[in-house]
């Protein structure tokens, strides 16, 4: 029995930020589309910014007191959290059940020192929003230990009714180092992981805020004295766009998976990574689906790869978790030889065999020719009313579609031995290969249409689980025959299995 503890008093620190984060919007429109203009002497440009200021107090007091009311235990085999504004919700976990203790640390947190934990069991969770990085470290040493403490009395019970050895709770194992991502293949990672889009994703919101600010006549201006033609300019101004995407796309890379281990205790992996946030994240072996391996057309011609894991989850989706999808990055960046044997030993039951590329050339005009004749007829009426440059990028996308087709028929297939299956795609910078058995499936569905049967083609896919929903893995324009055998394999192994 353990007495309730309150939050550390950062918590009320954390508020503040947290606040100002949940009215982050109308702040920012405040200061770009009102303070430029505001009159301090008429009372009714007062209305809004006292409206902020009001929703930021109602959502600051309502943290405070939050966080105020939280209190967590150990009570007998459960951790308990209490917590509410009004309605006091009490929240129990069977610490016998936790299979991963997960934990944050955003630059606020490393600055007042605090960090945000996460534990999970199948079913459940409970997130405490900041305590110190003592008290995180204290609750997950007392779980352990209880958890420790437990499964030596399922021992005992198990010693007592006979029960095999190997079917007995496991020990505490030592924590083993797997992977640590150098600062040299860092930097090539970033600069081979479409930075680009990385940086128009990450600061697309502010891009085109500071864009409606540029003074673009000066822009043209002053390049007009290096480059007469309009075309050269605008060429001259994208390309600068593009620079500075890729450059910032390779920082936010590198802050984001600055310093990335992967360790191993048991039939857990601890993963930790980042620089300005830092995260730790915890992956059990035993609700591992599937295994993907991605890798992008420039990483395969250096023999680099990446491989995340598949896996289970009830809980509902956490926007502070990078995996919370169910897909977990594990090696972001490893040759692939190296990779093999690592995969050997974290999953032992997996052969990962190489895919057969099998899929028939009656399906490569089918992959480009309607999104084709769409951007002709796009391009075309825009070169009439508008801007006939547009063919440029139009045909580009035409012939890029075209490679992509034929990278799909010789590289694309599937590979099936025993009960593990493998399937490559090809996606649309590079190649996605998944691998996984078939008592991991979850069902087979397959489609087609009255032209495509003529042709007999098909599209099939497998259905996984994947966090707390699923994913289809699949194929498109296969033999109508192939995709029959496939579902042979499948149907005859599940009622097999049954």
């Amino acid at each position: 029995m353990y007495s309730p503890q309150k939050l550390h008093h950062i918590s009320y620190v954390m508020s503040i930020f947290s606040a100002i984060k949940s009215n982050i919007i109308p702040i920012i429109l405040f200061i770009l589309f009102t303070m430029k203009d505001f009159d301090f002497k008429d009372p009714s440009n007062y209305v809004f910014p006292g409206l902020v200021v009001l929703f930021f107090m109602i959502t600051f007091i309502n943290d405070v007191i939050k966080t105020y009311r939280t209190r967590y235990w150990i009570e007998g085999r459960h951790f308990i959290v209490t917590s509410g504004l009004l309605n006091l919700e009490r929240k129990e976990l069977n610490i016998s059940r936790i299979q991963s203790m997960d934990t944050s640390q955003n630059l606020i947190h490393q600055i007042v020192g605090g960090v945000r934990l996460q534990i999970q069991t199948p079913s459940d969770g409970i997130v405490l929003e900041t305590i110190t990085q003592a008290q995180s470290d204290w609750i997950q040493a007392e779980l352990e230990k209880v958890k420790a403490d437990l499964n030596a009395i399922e021992d005992e019970a198990n010693d007592n009714q006979g029960i095999p050895e190997a079917s007995k709770g496991t020990t505490i194992k030592q924590e083993k180092l797997l992977y640590h991502l150098s600062k040299k293949n860092l930097l090539f990672m970033a600069m081979t992981s479409g930075a680009i889009f990385v940086a128009l994703a990450t600061l697309s919101p502010i891009l085109i805020t500071v864009l409606d600010y540029v003074n673009w006549d000066w822009v043209y201006d002053e390049l007009s004295f290096l480059v007469n033609k309009a075309f050269l300019v605008t060429l001259i101004i994208i390309s600068i766009i593009v620079l500075l995407s890729y450059l910032f796309g390779i920082i936010i890379t590198i802050v984001r998976y600055y310093n990335y281990t992967l360790k191993r205790q048991g039939d857990y992996l601890t993963i930790r990574y980042g620089l300005l946030n830092v995260k730790k994240v915890t992956v059990p072996l035993k609700r591992i689906q599937a295994v993907i391996e991605t890798k992008s057309f420039l990483r395969t011609l250096f023999g680099f790869t990446s491989y995340d894991f598949i896996i289970t989850s009830d809980m509902e989706i956490d926007l502070d978790n990078d995996f919370a999808d169910g897909r977990v990055m594990v090696l972001p960046f490893i040759r692939h030889r190296e990779a093999q044997h690592l995969l050997k030993s974290l999953v032992p039951h997996m052969s990962f065999h190489k895919v057969q590329p099998d899929l028939p050339w009656r399906g490569f005009h089918r992959r480009f020719w309607i999104e084709s004749v769409i951007l002709i007829i796009i391009a075309s009426v825009v070169q009439y009313f508008y801007w006939p440059w547009l063919w440029i990028p139009a045909g580009v996308l035409m012939i890029y579609m075209i490679i992509r087709s034929y990278l799909q028929i010789i590289k694309a297939g599937w590979s099936v031995i025993d009960d593990e299956i493998s399937i490559r795609n090809v996606t649309l910078f590079g190649f996605k290969t998944t691998y996984f058995k078939r008592d991991r499936i979850l069902g087979f569905q397959r489609r087609t249409h009255p032209i495509m049967a003529r042709a007999q083609l098909s599209h099939f896919y497998y259905t996984l689980a994947q966090g707390a929903l699923y994913m289809n893995v699949g194929l498109e324009f296969v033999d109508v025959n192939d995709v029959e055998a496939l579902q042979v394999w499948y149907t005859e192994g599940a009622e097999h299995d049954d």
